[in-house]
């Protein structure tokens, strides 16, 4: 029996020390359960006071002095909210539709109101649009104002197919929206301008390149000159179509070796290209462009309907 309380008296002081040192910051609802001799001996310590930081629930001890020390925990920023453009009544707009406002998604040429052409946007310009329209060869061709840059405020026309445009009020948007919108397509023409060059670094490399190229040339040159005439016939006299149609011939009967001289220079292209590709920049494995397609990928949950 005296060895039963002798071991009880033994864990109950090992016990208490433990929690002594474990936990050495006791607070005042829990000082006065504790033994004398269990006690911090410098008062400082038996009069901390604990508040909670509501924000985290971080537990904050108090100087003796009543000011609170910085807690170690950094409270975390409200995450952002952003629109979804479906419920503004922001969708692609379709063709037969007219569009409120759009985006370059690439490097686009744009013309004045006779239809020139005036010079290049770059990717992620964002633009509204106004009433008028031209008709082309490239089809419908756009009334634009740019919202930002040297030609904010000037009239221009941008080729419906060049860029994408959506209905709706792109104000519905958040501005940290329209931010992340031109930065997606600007990733977008890196992305384009990258894959370019290497695939032109790698076709400048094989042997067939040249060759390949000067009878893809010759043969698109054919067939352009066929469509052009083409064309001239639809609205041609009766005496100019007999000349007209013997152009035509004259294309159709050079098409066939134009085309088979393409074919095979473009099969020992391949060839090579398929024996070497291990030597050859690869865009699906190179580096830099895998960091502008993850950072296009965060950019996607706060844009959709409009991230294409």
């Amino acid at each position: 029996m005296k060895k039963f309380w002798l071991l009880y008296l033994i864990l109950f002081i090992s016990g208490s020390l433990a929690i002594y040192l474990k936990a050495p910051l006791i607070s005042e609802e829990i000082l006065p359960y504790v033994p004398s001799c269990l006690k911090p001996n410098d008062p400082s310590l038996a009069k901390t006071t604990y508040v909670t930081n509501t924000v985290v629930g971080t537990i904050v001890p108090k100087e003796p002095s009543g000011e609170t020390l910085i807690p170690k925990k950094v409270v975390v920023p409200k995450e952002e909210t952003f629109v979804s453009p479906a419920l503004e009544g922001i969708y692609f707009a379709r063709s037969t539709e007219q569009p409120a406002w759009g985006v370059t998604h690439q490097k686009t040429s744009f013309y004045n109101e006779k239809g020139a052409n005036r010079g290049i946007l770059e990717g992620g310009e964002i633009f509204v649009c106004r009433n008028g329209k031209l008709s082309s060869s490239k089809g419908d061709i756009l009334e634009c104002r740019l919202l930002a840059g040297s030609l904010t405020n000037s009239t221009l026309f941008i080729a419906r197919k060049d860029a994408h445009f959506f209905t709706g009020d792109y104000t519905k948007l958040t501005k940290k929206q329209i931010e992340m919108l031109s930065e997606y397509y600007q990733l977008n023409v890196k992305l384009i301008e990258r894959k370019k060059k290497l695939l032109e670094e790698g076709a400048a490399r094989n042997p067939y390149f040249q060759s390949s190229r000067t009878a893809y040339l010759a043969l698109s040159k054919n067939i352009e000159e066929a469509k052009a005439t083409q064309q001239k016939l639809a609205t041609a006299t009766d005496a100019v179509k007999t000349a007209l149609d013997q152009q035509m011939r004259a294309f159709k009967m050079k098409e066939m070796p134009l085309k088979a001289v393409f074919e095979a220079e473009q099969k020992k292209f391949m060839e090579w290209k398929q024996l070497h590709a291990k030597e050859l920049p690869n865009p699906d494995t190179d580096s830099q462009m895998k960091t502008w397609r993850d950072q296009k990928a965060k950019l996607i949950p706060a844009l959709p309907g409009l991230a294409f």
